[in-house]
């Protein structure tokens, strides 16, 4: 497998997303060496309230089915949601 390119991404998005937690699984998707990742952390939702957010990523293949990218889908972890 190829070796993504290097980049810093910031500490953490404007909702409070901890990107350096999520790294290490953007970079296994990144390589080709696995089909999905799931990663529970620790967010802070735009109103300052704590709550757990489940990220599960999938990478996207171009042609010949090299991977060219990922997606990634956001959730709250649980039961209790934060008001929009």
């Amino acid at each position: 497998m190829h070796e993504p390119a290097e980049q810093v991404a910031p500490p953490d998005l404007d909702i409070g997303l901890p990107i350096e937690q999520l790294r290490p699984g953007i970079t296994t998707l990144l390589g080709g060496d696995r089909e999905r990742v799931q990663i529970t952390v620790d967010a802070v939702n735009r109103r300052g309230k704590s709550f757990r957010c489940r990220v599960t990523g999938s990478p996207t293949l171009g042609a010949g089915g090299a991977v060219t990218g990922a997606i990634l889908r956001m959730e709250v972890d649980g039961e209790s949601r934060p008001s929009a």
